[in-house]
């Protein structure tokens, strides 16, 4: 009764239009006020908590490191690397997209910010070269997907925070899966390009012509400064000289001296600029605070718990459990968004795998998959909504590629899912 009431007013408060930071806040005070067992004043106090932790920290740092790379030419000399090593084979420019977003996801974790990085120079060049807008915008918005996946990773943060779970450990459980998932949207890509005869025109041609004709050596060294970046940080992590939040201001300094004095795009005067739209991407760090609040109160009333025996009392088969798992956050990275998600779910879906022997860490890898999966299916779907602002089409338009790459993600999860050394070997190396 507990949980139904506290869950019960979430939903309603978000389907009277509430934004969901203010539903969740409002959905924790409605609760002490009607059942008084626990004190308006700590509800607040775990609000003023819910951000008081050294390594949410590298959130926003790693949100500016990206917004840096971004205005200092770093992601353009990415995409020419990508390009002369894919050169102009049949859906050349969709596969640049998806081996472009897999690097830019290992500097930024944002799944968000790698489609309008990526996208916003991709899907452009892709429709000037012949490719529909609906593939260019549904191939953009499923490589930034790969954003939480790659380490470093904001969602494998929160879940670290959530769950007091390795962050080290999560970022080296995510390598395997990303790579793996991008490999599938690599060829489900190509064959739809192959299949749509999407090949660059004469006019495009001429235009890349000047990338490959400069070879691969040449671009792997205009962009070596920008491949530098996840090695500097996560061998930085895995040697010990820095936490995951020192990694986050070491990718910030360095992205700020690359950006000023290796390739001079980024100039003084356009630091203001940058850091406010960093500081708007850091507006939803409010909803981890009150998603913190929120899931304190569900562990504090034993709903967790509650949850937990209800699910194992019906059956402990770890192959049901896990599939009902998959469908569940398949739902709710449909209609919510990824942060409160796995702030909120981590600790409840924990409480039911440990006892069946699930490591925490390949939950948090199943968790982050689906979420992000949900980053591209409607109505929330964040990576198409940035995808179709760029190229100014209808989101549904996109939902025909959009679906047959999803397939091939879902393959890909439950690998993961019934696998679990695809997600555990990094992290077992680690010790």
């Amino acid at each position: 009764m507990v949980g139904l009431i506290l869950i019960g007013s979430l939903f309603v408060f978000v389907f009277l239009g509430f934004p969901i930071a203010i539903a969740l806040g409002l959905s924790c005070c409605l609760y002490a006020l009607m059942f008084g067992t626990i004190d308006v004043s700590l509800i607040v106090e775990s609000f003023l908590n819910g951000t008081n932790s050294f390594t949410l920290l590298a959130i926003p740092f790693f949100i500016l490191a990206g917004e840096l790379m971004i205005g200092g030419g770093i992601s353009q000399r990415l995409i020419n690397f990508c390009m002369s090593l894919v050169k102009d084979r049949p859906g050349g420019l969709g596969i640049v997209t998806v081996i472009a977003s897999m690097f830019f996801a290992a500097i930024s974790g944002s799944g968000p910010a790698t489609v309008a990085c990526i996208g916003g120079i991709m899907i452009p060049q892709m429709v000037r070269a012949g490719y529909s807008k609906e593939f260019s915008t549904a191939v953009a918005a499923a490589g930034g997907s790969l954003g939480p996946i790659i380490p470093p990773s904001i969602l494998f943060l929160l879940y670290g925070v959530a769950t007091n779970t390795s962050v080290a450990k999560l970022f080296l459980a995510g390598v395997i899966p990303g790579i793996l998932m991008g490999l599938a949207m690599i060829i489900i890509t190509r064959r739809i390009s192959i299949k749509e005869n999407y090949v660059p025109n004469e006019e495009v041609k001429a235009e890349l012509k000047e990338i490959y004709d400069k070879g691969f050596w040449y671009n792997f060294k205009e962009a070596i400064w920008a491949l530098l970046v996840p090695i500097i940080i996560l061998g930085g992590i895995y040697s010990g000289i820095f936490s995951p939040t020192e990694a986050s201001v070491v990718a910030c300094v360095y992205a700020l001296f690359a950006g000023l004095f290796i390739y001079k795009e980024l100039k003084f005067k356009d630091l203001p600029g940058v850091f406010i739209r960093a500081a708007k991407s850091c507006s939803f760090i409010v909803i981890i605070s009150f998603s913190t609040a929120f899931a304190k109160l569900l562990t504090l009333e034993g709903v967790t718990t509650s949850i937990a025996d209800g699910v194992l009392a019906i059956t402990t088969n770890k192959f049901i459990i896990l599939i009902l798992i998959n469908i569940l956050l398949l739902i709710v990275g449909m209609i919510m968004d990824a942060a409160p998600a796995t702030i909120i779910l981590s600790p409840i879906l924990l409480s039911i795998v440990q006892p069946l022997g699930v490591d925490p860490i390949q939950l948090g890898t199943i968790i982050i998959m689906n979420l992000s999966i949900g980053m591209i299916t409607p109505p929330v779907g964040i990576n198409l909504f940035v995808g179709c602002k760029i190229s100014k089409i209808q989101l549904e338009s996109t939902l025909k590629y959009a679906l047959q790459l999803l397939v091939f993600m879902l393959v890909v999860l439950v690998g993961v899912t019934y696998i679990p050394a695809l997600s555990m070997l990094l992290p077992n190396l680690l010790g």
